[in-house]
């Protein structure tokens, strides 16, 4: 992952300034606290915001971003969420290893399942995606342990097939089963740069 002179603003607060960062590990963990701008990071690489200049932010052919909030429409089932999305079949969703893992909820509309099942149902349509470059914004959260250890087991997968990943969270635990390359915010504005934690 390459990043070059990022500058960006939320109106007159700058966020990043003169970023920059190089990393060619599949998996990248970011740390750091609440507001420190982990989020907007990820969105900036996805493109669902732009820099505030002309910034180098290397790309993807295919890249997916799955955000903290809730980003499945209600009234919709988890299939429909899934194939509205990406282009799969029923029969491709079912025959998937996770498919037991949602098969109870992924027929009830989005707005019926718990925050926990609906997180479940993102990260399978992500992972059924099979992007080059996937973006997980705190992609544990609502999770109890055994499911956590069940996508992470997929997610290590789909790194297998190729796909990079760059993740946050405040999961230690999830880390130490990834050993992903790990960097955080240090908590200062503008951000120049993301420190390196020792493994």
């Amino acid at each position: 992952m390459i990043i070059k002179e990022l500058q960006f603003n939320y109106g007159e607060f700058c966020v990043f300034k003169e970023f920059n960062f190089m990393s060619e590990a599949l998996i990248i963990a970011i740390k750091g606290a609440s507001g420190c701008g982990k989020t907007t990071l990820l969105k900036l690489i996805s493109s669902d915001l732009n820099p505030d200049n002309n910034a180098i932010i290397q790309k993807f052919e295919k890249t997916y971003l799955v955000v903290q909030e809730d980003a499945l429409i209600p009234w919709l089932s988890g299939y429909d969420n899934i194939v509205k999305f990406v282009r799969v079949s029923k029969d491709e969703i079912q025959n998937n290893a996770l498919f037991n893992v949602v098969s109870k909820f992924i027929g009830q509309k989005a707005y019926e399942m718990s925050y926990g099942q609906r997180r479940m149902v993102e990260l399978f349509r992500a992972i059924l995606y099979q992007p080059q470059l996937l973006l997980l914004d705190e992609p544990f959260n609502f999770l109890d342990k055994k499911n956590r250890e069940l996508f992470i087991k997929e997610i290590l997968g789909v790194i297998n097939k190729g796909t990079r990943v760059i993740m946050s969270t405040h999961y230690s635990e999830d880390l130490s089963t990834i050993e992903p390359e790990t960097y955080y915010f240090d908590g200062h504005f503008p951000v120049r740069q993301l420190l390196s934690e020792e493994r």
